[in-house]
């Protein structure tokens, strides 16, 4: 058995972002700490928003100022700022962590191996391991102990595709564009353009059940034959992912004990399927108050927001008709900049009635209720 200071299990995104925020700790240098990693490959990439430099910002490989929303009813193309939309794909960075980072910092033990239990003993955690076992005084988990199967899921496809011609506008992002619509679940197709001639072109959907590769193929061919007709292209790589979408109320810690990270600990928006910058806060925040049972903030969603998760959840499985419309008033009567900061949860409630005053009223009011009336029956 070996003996650490600070053992983090999962080499994901959350993993390696925690690992980046304590290496600028005081006193990093004198802590042995371990990295479990079962393997899995990791190839998903990540889109976030920011008004300033993001603690990777040297990762990011694309930015875009210009937003825009496509229904068959409006399309908006408006500025960001003070946000800005980036890019970081999953190669580069894995590929900074594992070639770079871990190098300069000799003092983590990166382990490939699969967790299987970790035990609460006195004064420090014990992990059992599919090749050996493990103790350490400070235990960072990415492994979710909860096995309730998610309400919805936010599940997709994109190409990176490579055009002869030079066809996309590459100053402006697409958040979402529903004018093809060819199946009864939510979707909607998502384009990054990285030049005028490569992009990647995504199915996203959103439903109970994920689809096959058939369906999310289908629906990138039509949206390309749609709105290019002579386009000429060829597929250079493909990325599939699944994000839960879930109301229940996350805790930060696990059976043992251990802090949880990542989609573990809740850090994945319940409406929206965005995490980076959540996972990015969270780190911060433990990194900052290491060893503490608590922490000031908790950067979960809390509150009213949960409440409207909760409202948005609902119309997608009992109304999936109306979700293209509800998001066409969101974004025909609401300037881009405030859009973003509602959905990141920094927004007033002033703000948020002004927003929730430009929806359909009555497909939110009658959730509302329905809502009030499941939590006082306690089902």
């Amino acid at each position: 058995m070996y003996q650490y200071d600070i053992a983090v299990l999962g080499a994901g995104c959350a993993g390696w972002q925690l690992l980046q925020q304590l290496s600028l700790q005081p006193n990093w240098a004198d802590c042995k700490v371990l990295l479990l990693d079962d393997g899995t490959e990791k190839q998903q990439s990540w889109s976030f928003w920011s008004a300033g430099n993001h603690p990777l910002q040297q990762l990011v490989t694309k930015s875009w100022q210009q937003l825009s929303f496509c229904s068959a009813k409006f399309s908006t193309k408006q500025s960001a700022k003070p946000y800005t939309y980036h890019h970081i794909p999953g190669k580069v960075f894995f590929n900074y962590f594992e070639q770079q980072f871990l190098p300069q910092n000799p003092n983590i033990t990166l382990v490939k191996a699969k967790v299987n239990r970790i035990h609460n003993q006195e004064n420090c955690f014990l992990i059992d391991t599919d090749q050996q076992s493990f103790r350490a005084k400070n235990c960072y988990s990415s492994i979710n102990p909860q096995t309730k199967k998610p309400e919805l899921w936010q599940h997709f496809k994109g190409w990176y595709i490579e055009t002869k011609e030079e066809i996309f506008d590459d100053r402006t992002a697409m958040l979402m564009d529903y004018t093809t619509q060819l199946h009864q679940e939510v979707h909607f197709i998502y384009v990054l353009p990285f030049t005028k001639n490569r992009a990647l072109v995504e199915a996203t959907f959103f439903s109970a059940e994920v689809v096959s590769d058939a369906l999310y193929e289908e629906l990138i061919k039509a949206y390309l034959q749609q709105h290019f007709p002579q386009i000429n292209y060829k597929i250079t790589s493909a990325e599939t992912g699944q994000i839960p979408m879930s109301r229940q109320q996350f805790n930060h810690y696990g059976p043992a004990g251990e802090t949880l990270i990542g989609k573990a600990a809740g850090m994945v928006k319940a409406s929206t399927g965005y995490a980076f910058n959540r996972i990015t806060n969270d780190s911060i925040l433990l990194a900052k108050n290491i060893g503490q049972k608590q922490y000031a903030v908790a950067t979960g969603t809390r509150g009213r927001f949960r409440f409207y998760d909760a409202l948005l959840l609902n119309m997608i499985r009992h109304s999936p008709q109306i979700i293209p419309n509800v998001f066409t008033q969101l974004f025909k009567h609401n300037r881009m900049p405030d859009v973003l900061r509602f959905l990141d949860e920094q927004s007033t409630l002033q703000q948020e009635i002004r927003i929730f005053a430009s929806l359909p009223i009555l497909p939110f009011l009658k959730q509302a209720i329905k809502h009030i009336f499941t939590y006082r029956d306690g089902k």
